[in-house]
């Protein structure tokens, strides 16, 4: 059987995880202005497919046929493959320019950009979407209610990671705005 996290321990990486997903989707809008030229249609296309796969990972998420101690081993796959995920989406959004055979200066057709975000977009979106409703079965297996009996305390559960998430995501908010988009660049971030 999985050996349980502690509480405080889980919380800690669920903050972490909201500070993550702030950094990547700046990372990610970032070189997605730099691939698009920065036009509207291209930031309505990042954030719509952004969105999209992050719903899609959170309905996968919570079809998951096996509950409790398997969604904390999922999550722990999901959490220790963002990072790479983040540096694959990186060079992808990098050689976009060139899949697409766009030239210096063309803006890239509506219906390719649309395309290539809707693509781009996969590894890290459904991975952050895959992560908090696992991240809900893992804490009531935590707590010890993995069947669910206790409605209440599912409810305090996603109170308490959405909290947690929107802290992190602050958190990484500043943390990108005043110390990393400026110290490190983008790579030296994802990494």
């Amino acid at each position: 059987m999985t050996r349980l996290p502690s509480r405080s321990a889980f919380y800690l990486a669920f903050l972490v995880l909201g500070v993550y997903a702030q950094v990547a989707q700046a990372l990610l809008i970032r070189e997605s202005l730099v691939a698009f030229y920065g036009n509207e249609v291209s930031l309505g296309a990042f954030f719509g497919s952004w969105l999209l796969w992050v719903a899609v990972g959170s309905i996968a998420a919570t079809r998951w046929r096996d509950r409790g101690a398997s969604a904390l081993d999922a999550l722990r796959a999901v959490l220790l493959l963002l990072p790479f995920l983040l540096i694959l989406e990186l060079l992808l959004f990098r050689s976009v320019r060139w899949v697409l055979s766009a030239a210096a200066g063309e803006l890239v057709p509506f219906g390719e950009l649309l395309a290539a975000t809707l693509v781009l977009n996969v590894p890290t979106g459904l991975g952050i979407g895959l992560a908090f409703p696992l991240a809900v079965q893992g804490l009531r297996v935590i707590e010890a209610d993995p069947m669910g009996a206790d409605t209440s305390g599912a409810v305090r559960a996603a109170s308490v990671l959405y909290a947690l998430d929107a802290l992190g995501a602050f958190a990484g908010g500043v943390l990108f705005t005043f110390v990393l988009v400026d110290w490190l660049g983008a790579w030296r971030t994802a990494a």
